[in-house]
């Protein structure tokens, strides 16, 4: 039973998409940009605020709709297929829920790539 938190990383390879949710992205300070590290040893996800010149940085919405638990989408099947290929122990034909915590002494989130949850879909 994987160990929840309030902040959440939701991956769908199946359409090329990841999702960070509201909370995550509001406890790094609603920064306009944010990038994602991984740590492959530890098998770890990280969100960090970050600036426009950054790498593979992602444009954070300027708002968020209250009813969207999502938060914020991001579509790269590059980056999928980074994680899927990295983490053995993920199956791409699965959706993810996959749990973090936030480090504040860094602004951070980092997700727990084991600690997460298959989500099942309706009609499957």
């Amino acid at each position: 039973m994987p160990e929840r938190s309030k902040y959440v990383l939701y991956v769908n390879s199946t359409n090329s998409r990841m999702s960070i949710n509201q909370a995550s992205i509001l406890v790094l300070g609603y920064p306009r940009r944010i990038r994602l590290l991984m740590d492959t040893e530890k098998k770890k996800f990280i969100v960090q605020p970050c600036n426009e010149r950054e790498v593979n940085s992602f444009k954070v919405p300027k708002d968020f709709s209250t009813n969207d638990r999502h938060g914020m989408e991001m579509t790269s099947q590059k980056l999928l297929d980074l994680v899927f290929n990295t983490f053995e122990e993920l199956d791409p034909a699965c959706h993810y829920r996959i749990f973090g915590q936030y480090i504040e002494k860094m602004n951070i989130v980092v997700f727990d790539l084991l600690n997460h949850e298959v989500i099942q879909l309706n009609g499957e």
